[in-house]
């Protein structure tokens, strides 16, 4: 297998050598393709909503944002991220999640430091604005608990 390996590199290495235009071609090709890619993609994710759901009574989910927020969302959870934007210059932004049911651990990040009304999570109960801390929310059928 590593012969057959070294044998495709020196292979690749001499017809690129051969014909050092059409590898420029190609890797200019292959770059602006990706370029345009992530230049259209990345909108695209920044705007999708994030939800979470962990599979099953043994599941979990740990997210970390952009301004190095943690959070972590226990068993059976339901979890849905509704806005999350952050300017990494000034520390700006504003981050609003909602737990339907479960537990969420929460680390907050720079964001809540700079702007403490910037975080916020929503229960079914309450709105929890956060002043850059950490915690934990528990909320669902208290019959089941």
């Amino acid at each position: 297998m590593i012969d057959s390996l070294r044998h495709d590199l020196r292979f690749a290495v001499r017809s690129l050598l051969r014909s050092p235009g059409y590898a420029l071609v190609a890797i200019l090709c292959l770059g602006l393709g990706i370029a345009a890619n992530v230049t259209v993609f990345t909108p695209v994710n920044r705007l999708r909503p994030v939800s979470a759901k962990p599979a099953g009574p043994d599941g979990s989910v740990g997210i970390t944002f952009l301004d190095n927020s943690l959070l972590s969302a226990g068993p059976n959870s339901v979890l849905a991220v509704d806005r999350f934007a952050f300017d990494s210059t000034t520390h700006q932004g504003s981050f609003e999640s909602s737990l339907r049911t479960g537990t969420l651990a929460v680390v907050s990040g720079k964001l809540a430091k700079q702007s403490p009304e910037a975080m916020k999570v929503k229960t079914p109960a309450a709105v929890l604005g956060v002043r850059g801390t950490e915690f934990l929310v528990r909320t669902g059928d208290p019959k089941k608990d």
